[in-house]
């Protein structure tokens, strides 16, 4: 769901093309559908940065430093506080 309300948006889209890279990793519940080696990327991601629940957003900067996270979606399926998010690690780092 937040990959539809959120990430595939037209607002999402300007903000991803002026200022962010966008890098997305697959937690899969079924991990028989997971290769050996995105199940040993996944693990690396999740213990570098600390990834206790899912779903999950976290900002990088160019350094791999985290300037901002943000946890859960909601089932009322509102993405308005996930662009509130965004734009204010965008003020931050202006």
């Amino acid at each position: 769901m937040l990959k539809a309300d959120f990430f595939e948006s037209d607002r999402f889209t300007k903000f991803a093309d002026e200022k962010f890279v966008l890098f997305e990793a697959d937690f899969t519940r079924n991990v028989d559908l997971v290769s050996s080696s995105q199940k040993a990327d996944n693990l690396i991601l999740k213990n570098k940065y600390k990834i206790s629940s899912y779903t999950i957003i976290i900002i990088l900067d160019k350094k791999e430093k985290i300037i901002g996270v943000k946890k859960s979606y909601n089932l009322m399926r509102d993405p308005s506080c996930h662009f509130n998010f965004i734009e204010s690690v965008i003020k931050k780092l202006t």
